[in-house]
């Protein structure tokens, strides 16, 4: 458990330290969408194959359609262990979800740990932890002993409009 939280630390500062570093590429107002461009080559993926799906990286931002191909991908992935849950909608009806991560077959049954990210508009940090985490509880083996005694719900990002 420390790991992972570590690792979530670290990420942050890694990504706080490209964007410091990359606030002197930014000279005049002509460059910026090259400097955009540059940073954001996965928004260019085609999201509708897996493995594209699978291809976040936690240094970049990723758009709502890429978060939920990678969940799709992991429900498809690991049925007994991940569960995609469709929550309903938003205001400009996009679809709300929410995965549960859990050793047990039987919702309901256990304590839960909820987490969510993704409130606020431009927010680009708490998705991409929250993605962190979920690959972290899905994909590394050493990490299953925090699925023993609890159900994990996570819903990476709440408010898919950025209103």
């Amino acid at each position: 458990m420390m790991s992972l939280l570590f690792a979530i630390a670290l990420g942050c500062v890694f990504i706080t330290s490209q964007i410091v570093a990359k606030e002197s590429e930014l000279v005049s107002y002509s460059g910026f969408q090259t400097v955009i461009d540059n940073q954001n080559t996965n928004t260019n993926k085609n999201t509708s194959d897996t493995k594209a799906a699978y291809n976040l990286d936690w240094t970049s931002y990723h758009r709502l359609s890429n978060i939920y191909a990678f969940l799709t991908y992991l429900n498809t992935t690991y049925p007994r262990l991940v569960q995609l849950i469709n929550i309903g909608s938003s205001y400009e009806k996009r679809p709300l979800y929410v995965i549960r991560i859990s050793s047990s077959p039987s919702p309901g049954t256990r304590p839960a740990i909820w987490i969510d990210g993704g409130f606020h508009a431009r927010e680009w940090i708490s998705p991409a932890v929250a993605t962190y985490i979920i690959q972290q509880l899905v994909e590394v083996p050493a990490n299953a002993k925090l699925l023993s005694n609890v159900d994990w719900y996570i819903m990476p990002v709440v408010n898919p409009d950025g209103l």
